[in-house]
Formats: structure tokens, sequence, C-alpha cells
């Protein structure tokens, strides 16, 4: 297997600028779509949170083509910059501005280069191309000269046709969980949605909380916590949006700090069974504390709810911020589903929750309970498809296949 510079197999096409005055929300005769980070994902999402621009202020060259390679190439995260999604079908849209479009000049190689975009190996050239104090960049000029493993054509199909029946079985597992999620969903609906209500209080949050000082709080802001006196090993846990954003509890990422540093922090102690909600970059998201999360404090980017549980349980607000639609409202939710920007302590503390009888929401976390523990059944499955997924990557890419 040699080595060839990517400019030598693919063309860069830049995304399309434009002004927020010629965007338009829904479709015209003489408009074309335009995707943006969101839109780019396992797949290409080519029917949600569009918009659209006047065909005049997009060249022919922009249009989407099929196997062409969509890129997000600018974002202040860093988890979004260098995400790419495969061009399937012919598209009569774009990709605005913070992305871009590399066009492989072979179908032949199309598939395989796509794949080698998600392996490990094109994700650490990302960190080391992308540096930016608050905003994550590539840049076209770098990617001509980014050298990818390239074996004969005959080997390249080979290759990519296992790529592309473990991408699919990936997918699959994925797709899977999306349903059942929307399993809860619908238990919530039928139990509190609209017809099941009673005679229900409807107070604000801030009279669920336990009756202390600092039952809801954020975390240490400015000079109180620097990444450098976060440490690789407790005992101490410090929690953040990556604990959070997938709206169940989960450790993708560790930090910790000292028991003297912890001292000087104690106000901001997260105990097991609080909720924690995301207020800044990935609004909205939440999750609840488990019971042997041991000494923790939150960072600024959350907010940390200790409930009163003789009145309300801590699954069933957290179920409520998700999935009861006034709430919702409330929070400022998108036509995707998305917090909006803004979210904050005072807002949150301001929310109007009913309150069900406490024995309802107690058969709700019931149910919850069984759910969860076959839904980490298919977490499991899901994260060890990824891990093989991966693994075969890495090894097609080393010409181990």
């Amino acid at each position: 297997m040699h080595t060839v510079n990517l400019g030598e197999l693919c063309e860069f096409v830049r995304g399309v600028s434009f002004d927020l005055s010629d965007i338009s929300n829904t479709p015209k005769t003489d408009h074309v779509a335009i995707l943006r980070a969101g839109n780019i994902s396992d797949k290409l999402d080519t029917k949600n949170d569009l918009i659209w621009l006047p065909k005049k202020g997009v060249s022919g060259e922009q249009i989407l083509r099929k196997d062409d390679i969509a890129i997000c190439m600018s974002s202040g995260s860093s988890e979004v910059v260098g995400k790419t999604a495969r061009v399937l079908n012919a598209f009569n849209g774009s990709v605005g501005a913070f992305c871009g479009i590399i066009r492989p000049r072979s179908s032949v190689t199309a598939s395989y280069i796509s794949h080698w975009l998600r392996s490990k190996e094109f994700f650490r050239w990302r960190d080391w191309q992308a540096r930016g104090a608050n905003i994550q960049n590539l840049r076209f000029s770098t990617f001509a000269s980014l050298p990818i493993p390239m074996p004969k054509p005959d080997e390249q199909k080979r290759i990519a046709a296992i790529l592309d029946k473990a991408d699919r079985l990936r997918r699959g597992r994925r797709f899977a969980q999306t349903l059942s999620d929307s399993f809860l969903q619908s238990v919530f609906i039928k139990m509190f949605g609209k017809g099941a209500e009673q005679d229900w209080d409807v107070v604000e949050l801030d009279s669920l909380v336990k009756k202390r000082r600092n039952a809801i709080r954020t975390g240490p802001f400015g000079s109180q916590l620097l990444h450098s006196e976060f440490t690789e090993k407790g005992p101490v846990a410090v929690l953040g949006i990556d604990n959070v954003v997938k709206n169940h509890f989960s450790w993708d990422e560790r930090r910790f700090i000292t028991y003297e540093k912890y001292r000087e922090l104690k106000r901001y102690t997260v105990f097991p069974n609080d909720l924690l909600i995301s207020i800044m970059a990935t609004c909205g998201r939440c999750a609840i504390v488990p019971r042997d999360i041991g000494p923790a404090i939150n960072t600024k980017h959350l907010c940390c709810i200790t409930v009163e549980e003789s009145m309300c349980l801590p699954i069933y607000l957290h179920s409520c911020l998700l999935r009861n639609s006034d709430v919702r409202r409330q929070l400022g939710v998108s036509g995707r589903g998305a917090i909006m920007p803004g979210l904050n302590m005072e807002l949150i503390k301001r929310l109007k929750i009913p309150v069900p009888p406490l024995p309802l929401q107690e058969k709700f976390a019931a149910t919850v309970q069984k759910f969860e523990r076959i839904r980490r059944h298919g977490r499991e499955a899901n994260r060890q498809a990824e891990h093989l997924f991966q693994t075969l990557l890495q090894r097609a890419f080393r010409g181990e296949l």
C-alpha cells in the first residue's frame, strides 16, 4: 500500500457565504437548500434544519454531487470540526460557509476516502491542524498535502465494501436505539400528557428543591477553578457538559481535583440523584447523577438541582424537561428540538412544572428503571459495534484487512 496526497485524488470546494438577509426558512423555486454542520453526521441529513438561498449566489461547482464528501471546516466545538458525510445521491443544494466539499476525482475512490476520513489517523491530523482559542478551523490548503494510504483499485473496492457493510450494521444498531428511546416518550405522554392531567398543581421549579442553601447552583466561575488544576485521577470528580450531553449520565471524559481544591469549592458538591442541566454550549441536556458518584462538583457549564423527593422525583423532573411540550416551550425550544441559546439558572428556577401525585410519579419511575436496564444493554451493544468498526478502520488503513 503506497501513500498519496489527498490533493492528487480530490478537488476541494468551499461552502457558500451569504448574508442573513438572503436566507429563506422555506423552500422557493428560485432557491437552493443549504446544509450546515448539524446536517453532517453518520450520514448526510438533507431533510431537517435546512435554509434556502437564491440560486444566483451558488455556483455550479458548489452544488453537491453524488460521491461528494461534505465536511465541517469550522466550529466552536472540537467534536464537530472535521465531521464528514458522503453524498449518496445527487442533491440540489450546497453547504454553508463553515463547511466544505471534498470531491473525489474518481467514483472508485469515493467510498474508500470517505471511510478514511472517519479513521483515527485522520482525526489525529485534525486535532493537530484545528487549533484556536475558541473556534476550531481546518483549511483546504493543508488538505492538499494530507497523505492517505492507497491500495490498488480492486483492493480499494474490497476494503470499501467491507467497511460499508460494517457501517450499515453500526448505524442499524443506532437506529434501533433511537426507536427504543421513543418508548419512554409514549409512556410519559400517556401518563402525564394532555388529557391525562387532572387537578395537578403547577408550580415553579424553584419550589420543588430541597429547602437548603444552594439547592440550585452552577459551578465555580473564572479563576475559582482553572484547567491547570485538573488531575487525571481522583479523588474528586469534576462533571461537565460531556457527562450529560446524551441526556443520561455518562463517563465519556473524566476530570478530577485534589481534596485540597475541593475544600475551597465544597459549596458546588454534586449529590447522588441530583439533576444536572447544561446551560452553556449544548444547552438543555440533562441527566440524573448516579448513586455511586462519590465526591464530585460540577463546572460552570451546568446547573445542578437537588430535588425535594417528597414532592417530585428527579426521574419525573428529568423526563418533564425533555418530554413535556409546555415546559419545552418555556425553555425556548427550536423547531428541531434544540434548546435555544441563553439558558440560565434564573430561567430554570421560574419554569412552571406540573406536579402529579407522588404514587403516579413512582409508577413512572419503576417503568423507567426497568426500561433503563434493557437500554443499558443496547448502549453496550452500540459501544461494541463502534469499537469493532474503528478496529476495522485501523486494520484497513494499515493494510491488514
